[in-house]
């Protein structure tokens, strides 16, 4: 195994231990406030209430996309 992936190996356990982080591509559909609607490239069905901002409380950078553009998604 080479540097790179014991790198990302080894941040991804610290991140998240042993959860599994998934990925994928969407096209917005909808926003609304902090939340929008999602249409996964894969074909999957919407994706509905998809947060903008990982951690809602405090400070932080809230970016907001526009109809149509495209996002990626993640979730444990």
């Amino acid at each position: 195994m080479g540097f790179n992936q014991q790198f990302r190996d080894s941040v991804k356990q610290t991140a998240i231990g042993d959860e599994r982080i998934y990925s994928t591509y969407a096209t917005v559909k909808a926003v609304d406030g902090a939340f929008c609607s999602v249409v996964p490239f894969d074909g999957d069905e919407l994706i509905e209430e998809v947060q903008l901002q990982a951690v809602t409380s405090g400070n932080g950078l809230l970016l907001v996309p526009v109809i149509d553009s495209i996002v990626l998604v993640n979730w444990l």
